[in-house]
């Protein structure tokens, strides 16, 4: 028999009962299951997140295994949304995952699903924009990678300015390159910052937190 006890034990004695019970009775909705995906998906099962609902349409290549964490050679030509469902099971099987197998769009229906909050690792602005269009009261926290680049801030309506207000008119940057190190840290501050929405004290509302490996720099931008 699997102790569930003993799996969130250092979790509950790092952050207490309460905040370990409002995880567990929480449920996030993860767009995106490429590298940020494959690292907040994975922080949440190993932080005791009660449920997840992944979106990604996409299947697994060979140029994914230098960022996309959960995923190996075993997995090539596999949906993404699926293999992480399989993999996570593994780590909590506590977790209750659903899969959506198809590209996000304004078809898409994330209405039937009752989440706490979105979490947006997508690759363009153009699905963002779409997700955001479906929060309604949820939070999300977006995070955004390029090169040794990174970024993440919360949204939410009527609080903060949206996705849309922010970036309306980004070029998407066409660069490939991309360091498997931006993409850990990125993941993990937005996985972070998710808990912190979930217990009622984000950090990242009306700003947006940028690293920059290249010379290790950390900036806020107030966006008010």
């Amino acid at each position: 028999m699997i102790d569930y006890q003993n799996i969130f034990q250092r979790n509950i004695e790092f952050w207490g009962e309460k905040v370990h019970n409002c995880l567990q009775q929480s449920t996030i909705l993860i767009a995106g299951c490429g590298g940020l995906g494959s690292v907040v998906s994975q922080n949440l099962v190993r932080s005791g997140i009660g449920g997840l609902v992944l979106i990604d349409f996409d299947k697994i290549e060979y140029s994914n295994l230098n960022r996309q964490f959960l995923y190996n050679l075993d997995d090539i030509g596999k949906n993404k949304a699926i293999v992480t469902k399989q993999k996570l099971e593994k780590i909590n099987p506590f977790c209750e995952i659903t899969t959506i197998e198809e590209r996000l769009s304004l078809e898409t229906d994330l209405t039937k699903f009752k989440v706490s909050g979105f979490a947006d690792c997508l690759d363009n602005y153009q699905s963002r924009y779409i997700l955001e269009s479906k929060l309604g009261k949820n939070f999300l926290v977006h995070g955004g990678v390029s090169r040794d680049f990174g970024q993440v801030t919360t949204i939410k309506k009527n609080k903060t300015k949206s996705l849309l207000d922010i970036f309306q008119g980004t070029k998407e940057n066409k660069a490939k390159g991309i360091s498997p190190q931006i993409v850990n840290i990125v993941g993990s501050i937005m996985a972070d910052e998710i808990i912190n929405c979930l217990i009622g004290k984000p950090k990242l509302l009306n700003k947006i937190l940028v690293f920059e490996l290249a010379d290790y720099s950390i900036e806020f931008i107030n966006l008010k």
